[in-house]
């Protein structure tokens, strides 16, 4: 899935237009609403009022943003480390649902930026994951999100190591996910050898070894 980053005022097309609102906001954070959608939009925002994890959609027919998202936050003094990584995970949910192939999201402008750009990319990353290693049919879904930030600068950089962290996350996701004949202890070794090669050590312990130093409880597994 391709990541891009945009300008916030970006005039680009997109199926659906995401933004977060503070409980008790007026306003999609980050975000200057058209006065022609204003009145849609401040109504919508009403009804969910920014609860954690409400989403509420406006249809926007004939616009550049077919459809704009708004996601909850909830309170700005009682949100958690993670809160905008699990509502992004929401969003991109929600885009999958609705069966679009690309969506863009506002950064918000109560945290800094670098820190949502991170958790956005990897809430909608892991979000979005799925074991299909063994269906003969895989689900051909989102094929790109954009991020839209108010000031460029190294914002590539953040998205490139949060992607990292993301695939990271995956790659493991789908070892624990094998099933035992498809994953064996030798297997997973491989595994473990093949990430080592990146500046770490590994090392293997043989049946023999464990057996040798009293591991009876792995041995036994």
């Amino acid at each position: 899935m391709r990541i891009r980053v945009e300008g916030i005022a970006s005039k680009r097309k997109t199926a659906m237009l995401c933004g977060f609102v503070l409980e008790g906001s007026q306003k999609i954070a980050g975000l200057e609403v058209e006065a022609e959608i204003a009145g849609a939009v401040k109504q919508s925002i009403k009804d969910m009022n920014g609860e954690f994890g409400k989403i509420a959609i406006v249809p926007l027919p004939e616009r550049s943003s077919q459809r704009i998202l708004l996601a909850g936050i909830g309170k700005k003094d009682k949100m958690t480390g993670d809160a905008i990584r699990f509502v992004s995970g929401k969003i991109a949910q929600k885009a999958r649902e609705l069966k679009l192939k690309e969506f863009s999201v506002i950064a918000p402008n109560f945290a800094e930026e670098d820190l949502s750009v991170s958790q956005i990319v990897e809430g909608c990353k892991m979000s979005l994951y799925k074991f299909e290693e063994f269906k003969s049919e895989k689900i051909n879904g989102i094929q790109e999100f954009a991020i839209r930030v108010a000031k460029l600068g190294k914002v590539s950089q953040t998205v490139k190591a949060a992607e990292i962290v993301a695939d990271g996350a995956i790659y493991a996701k789908n070892i624990a996910n094998l099933p035992p004949n498809e994953c064996a202890p030798a297997t997973l070794a491989n595994h473990a050898e093949t990430i080592a090669k990146n500046k770490m050590r590994c090392r293997i312990i043989s049946k023999q070894e464990l057996k040798k130093k009293g591991f009876g409880g792995i041995t036994a597994v």
